[in-house]
């Protein structure tokens, strides 16, 4: 079962589904929308298999903005949840 929690990165909120067991799979969503929306129709077939991790993007879904929008500010908050959630060699898939 995938579920949602908000959560604090570096100061902002930020929305993450969660659930599943096994190695991690980190679910990055394209430009618009937000997880839910790019995943949510193949969430439970990952979480059979992973434990899946979808966060909102900063300044998509209910995510609070980065300060300076930049790649650099993207990766260091992706770094930092992964930091927080203890991943140690995530999956990535990405969304467009």
């Amino acid at each position: 079962m995938i579920t949602h929690q908000t959560i604090s990165i570096e100061g902002r909120s930020a929305k993450v589904w969660l659930g599943g067991s096994g190695r991690p799979l980190v679910l990055l969503h394209g430009g618009f929308g937000d997880a839910e929306q790019h995943w949510r129709a193949t969430f439970n077939a990952f979480a059979a298999h992973c434990h899946i991790v979808a966060p909102d993007l900063p300044g998509f879904g209910v995510s609070a903005p980065l300060a300076v929008p930049s790649y650099q500010s993207y990766l260091s908050w992706i770094t930092v949840l992964f930091e927080m959630l203890g991943l140690a060699g995530p999956m990535l898939m990405m969304g467009n």
